[in-house]
């Protein structure tokens, strides 16, 4: 990922008393609309969400969207849908985890052409009826791609992101 990395830890939503106990985390790259990228092996511009989710429904699909509120304090922190006005809602157009048999998601997610920064603004995870169910607050972050070291010639690659987020209660 690239440009100015978010993170939000997610936790239940601000209310919710149903069954499911979600958590996990959230990172979104705001890539902006970057241009001249050399070597570039993937989006060079828009938004890469990235998460992991855990307590979810078993085998189930539900959204995941970047909401206009800076907060999960209350049922009406987080708002609405993130969008420009007069912006299709583009939240509605796929953006959704697919969860296992355990109830737990990987999520990769490229919007080429979204371009409002989302740090401080609230993620909302919804159940596959719509309900809210879990909830947090993108916060900077640091990430560096990691690839092979110069000059290593040897027959294992070695590559990933590493995404480093500062809390009130610590470093993650």
């Amino acid at each position: 990922m690239g440009g100015t990395v978010s993170t939000a830890v997610i936790d239940i939503y601000p209310g919710y008393e149903g069954e499911f106990s979600i958590g996990g985390w959230v990172t979104v790259a705001d890539l902006g609309e970057q241009q001249g990228c050399i070597d570039c092996t993937g989006p060079t511009g828009g938004l890469v969400l990235k998460a992991g989710l855990f307590g979810l429904e078993s085998s189930a699909i539900g959204g995941l969207h970047v909401h206009a509120g800076t907060n999960c304090d209350s049922p009406d922190g987080p708002g609405e849908h993130y969008v420009q006005d007069g912006q299709e809602d583009i939240w509605n157009d796929g953006m959704q985890w697919e969860s296992d048999g355990n109830g737990d998601a990987t999520v990769y997610h490229e919007l080429s052409e979204y371009t409002l920064p989302t740090s401080g603004r609230a993620v909302v995870i919804h159940l596959s009826d719509g309900t809210r169910a879990g909830c947090g607050v993108l916060k900077g972050a640091a990430s560096a791609t990691i690839g092979t070291y110069p000059g290593y010639t040897g027959m294992q690659y070695v590559g990933g992101t590493v995404v480093v987020s500062e809390w009130d209660c610590g470093i993650d």
